[in-house]
């Protein structure tokens, strides 16, 4: 992926290619970490572990389609700063950059977020 970046001139500063290489590698284990979560989730069709207990999987089910619901709620900003920060580690700093907002505004918005949908979760959970 490097060589291929480097060969399409997306490197624009050549000191800086230790840290392309490391955001890059940093990148891809963020992408495989993901996918593998993503392959272990059972909303996504995967088989009940024959060691769980079903009342545990079944809460968690739950737990996690009401935490979908409540961020899916959410407005496409504040969902792609929690994606940043929370799934893909990304520091306000890097979040800022792709998303053209100061760091200061990422964080901000990330806290008004979070509290958002925290007050979604409780409230999805009452009824």
């Amino acid at each position: 992926m490097v060589l291929s970046a480097i060969r399409e001139d997306r490197l624009h500063d050549p000191s800086r290619l230790a840290g392309f290489i490391c955001g890059t590698a940093r990148n891809l284990i963020s992408n495989w970490i993901r996918t593998r979560k993503r392959q272990e989730d059972p909303l996504n069709g995967d088989p009940p572990s024959f060691d769980s207990n079903p009342e545990d999987d079944f809460e968690n089910a739950e737990r996690a389609r009401l935490a979908k619901e409540a961020i899916g709620r959410l407005k496409p900003e504040e969902r792609k700063i929690l994606l940043f920060t929370l799934v893909d580690g990304l520091a306000p700093s890097e979040v800022a950059g792709r998303l053209g907002l100061t760091q200061q505004a990422v964080r901000q918005r990330k806290s008004r977020a979070l509290k958002r949908a925290r007050e979604e979760l409780e409230r999805l959970s009452r009824s």
